[in-house]
C-alpha cells in the first residue's frame, strides 16, 4: 500500500460523511508515485443535487492533507453501483467502512 493511500486512510471520517461509501481504485493502490488517485464515492440517489457541492468541500479537504496528489472522483448512486457491477470489475480498497 502507498503512502498516499495510508494518509488517505487517516483522514478523519466526517471529510466523507456525505456519501454512503468511498472506494480508492486503480494505479494508486500499486504505485508509489500514481498520476493520480481515483476514488470512488457512493451517494444517496434522494441527495443527488447536493453531489457537486460536496465532492468540491471533499476535493479541498483533500487537497489539504495531501496537496501534491490529484484526485480523479467518480461519483455512483447506490443503484448505479448495483446496476455497472463497477466494484465487481476493479480492484479496490474501502475509505469509509
Amino acid at each position: 500500500m502507498t503512502k498516499n493511500i495510508k494518509i488517505l486512510l487517516g483522514v478523519h471520517r466526517d471529510a466523507f460523511q456525505f456519501f454512503e461509501d468511498a472506494y480508492v481504485f486503480g494505479s494508486a493502490l500499486v504505485r508509489d508515485y500514481p498520476n493520480d488517485i481515483d476514488i470512488l464515492l457512493i451517494y444517496d440517489e434522494r441527495k443527488l443535487r447536493d453531489v457537486r457541492v460536496e465532492k468540491a468541500r471533499l476535493a479541498t479537504i483533500l487537497g489539504q492533507v495531501l496537496p501534491d496528489c490529484v484526485f480523479d472522483f467518480t461519483t455512483l448512486s447506490k443503484g448505479e453501483l448495483v446496476h455497472t457491477n463497477f466494484l465487481e470489475r476493479v480492484r479496490f480498497l474501502g475509505l469509509t467502512n
